[in-house]
Order: structure tokens, then sequence, then C-alpha cells
């Protein structure tokens, strides 16, 4: 998955920055045969992923926020592997990672956002929309991966 990070300062002061950032990230995943379908609402609860599947993604998140400090690019990881584990930066804080050490933030924070996955499975085209203003995708009309 690719990742990109843009932060704009809107304005402030020193010590009191306004920025707007946007997320968009695309790339590719592999389900896991035999772990829970991501949509747990009905008619989906308790439902399990038959086979492994390969499908492509696509997300987003804007964010409005306050900085004590300016960001440096430099700062955000180029990679990040977290093996299946739980990852080690959320994306909901993601733009944190530009700034430096004890930067004081408030504002909104992430406001807008939504993932869209699809695969080619033994069913045919399936697809599952995570977002903001779908239920966090658990509506029967959010779709299903299964495999």
């Amino acid at each position: 998955m690719n990742r990109t990070l843009i932060i704009t300062k809107t304005g402030g002061t020193t010590g009191d920055w306004t920025f707007k950032a946007t997320l968009t990230d695309d790339g590719a995943f592999t389900s896991i045969k035999g772990a829970q379908v991501p949509n747990q609402a009905a008619p989906y609860t308790g439902g399990t992923i038959r086979s492994a599947v390969t499908g492509l993604m696509t997300g987003y998140a804007d964010f409005t926020f306050t900085a004590s400090k300016l960001p440096s690019s430099s700062l955000v990881p180029r990679f990040e592997n977290d093996h299946g584990n739980v990852p080690a930066d959320d994306t909901s804080t993601w733009y944190e990672l530009a700034f430096p050490a004890h930067t004081t933030f408030g504002g909104t924070g992430i406001g807008n956002w939504g993932w869209t996955y699809f695969a080619f499975t033994p069913r045919g085209l399936e697809y599952w929309a995570d977002t903001a203003s779908n239920g966090y995708g658990d509506l029967a009309g959010d779709g299903q991966i299964t495999g």
C-alpha cells in the first residue's frame, strides 16, 4: 500500500498553528482464509472468509487540527510492516508523525474518511466499503468480501 500525507498550514501564530491535512492510500490486499469477514453486521455476523483472495483498495482521510510546532516530512516513516499485529501508528492520528516530539495537538482531528476494497473471488467481484458515512462498513449495503 502507498500512503500519501499532505499537510497545509492554514493560519495561526507561532506556537498555535492551524492545519488541514489529507491522507490517501492505494494498494493491494490479500484476505486471510478463516478470518472473520470485515462486515460483521447481519446477515454477515460471525461469517468467516472462505478462501484467500487478493484485491485492490483505496482510501482517504481529511483532518483539521492545531499544533504547537511546524511539521517536517523527514519525520514520517517511509515503511511500516506490522506483520499482522495491531499497527504501531493509528490512521486517525497519522498526521502527528510529521511533527517533532512534544508537539501539542488540538482541534477536530480526523473528519471525513473512507476505504473501499475490491476483489475478484470464485463468486465474482466482491467489495466492501468502510466509511465515516456508511455505518463504518457494518450495513448490509456496505458489501462483503467472503473469498
